[in-house]
């Protein structure tokens, strides 16, 4: 966890001693949500390339459902396959991430029942509800193909889940503060939304999803 929190840099440093531990340990939950927690950073990291992303994606799913199977009551366990089922179904493309939706909420859903207070998990279930609230006409079109009951969500649904997080952990990660901007701006308040994203812009930005977030906020016209 020092590596982690140690910033991008050491991510490739911590894949490699988690690889290493996991020889020794291969049922260990805890060691495997955290590789599938450094799969995730590696496939950010700038400097590798597609289709090494594409296995270290693959590798994060594998870990994630490992962790998942050797211990079902791990709550990290289960955030970490929902945000993994989500990552390959990006690579795989719309349809693919589609098909996934239920089950990634249903991971959600299992991780909020295990630990009901963790915020990050909370903002991935509106991030998930922004998603379907958002789609455009050929999403949607697809989401009705694949479903009889495609999934629906409202951007105010959104907004209670990203709203939760920040009362639960105020501050704790710039992207939620983002995402309560661009959604109090999708629902027409320009105030809030203001808020919000001068809010973002003020947090410090230390990791690769913090600069999207920055990026996204000062996108933002309100």
């Amino acid at each position: 966890d020092a590596l982690f929190d140690a910033g991008q840099e050491h991510v490739a440093e911590l894949y490699a001693l988690l690889d290493t531990e996991l020889r020794h340990h291969a049922d260990d939950a805890e060691l495997l949500w955290r590789q599938a927690r450094a799969a995730r950073l590696m496939t950010l990291d700038k400097r590798v390339g597609d289709d090494e992303k594409r296995r270290y994606a693959a590798h994060m799913l594998e870990c994630a459902e490992r962790a998942v199977r050797v211990d079902e009551a791990n709550w990290a366990a289960h955030k970490w396959l929902a945000i993994a089922l989500n990552v390959n179904g990006a690579y795989a493309g719309t349809t693919e991430r589609l098909k996934q939706a239920y089950r990634i909420r249903a991971e959600f859903d299992r991780a909020l029942e295990l630990n009901p207070t963790d915020a990050t998990t909370t903002h991935l279930v509106g991030v998930w509800c922004f998603f379907f609230a958002d789609m455009g006409w050929a999403t949607r079109t697809a989401a009705r193909a694949l479903f009889a009951a495609p999934p629906t969500a409202t951007y105010d649904d959104a907004l209670r889940y990203f709203e939760r997080a920040e009362r639960m952990e105020p501050g704790f990660y710039k992207k939620n503060a983002t995402m309560l901007a661009v959604t109090h701006a999708r629902l027409g308040h320009a105030d809030d939304a203001r808020h919000w994203r001068d809010a973002a812009l003020r947090m410090p930005t230390r990791t690769l999803d913090d600069e999207a977030a920055h990026a996204e906020a000062e996108a933002l016209r309100v």
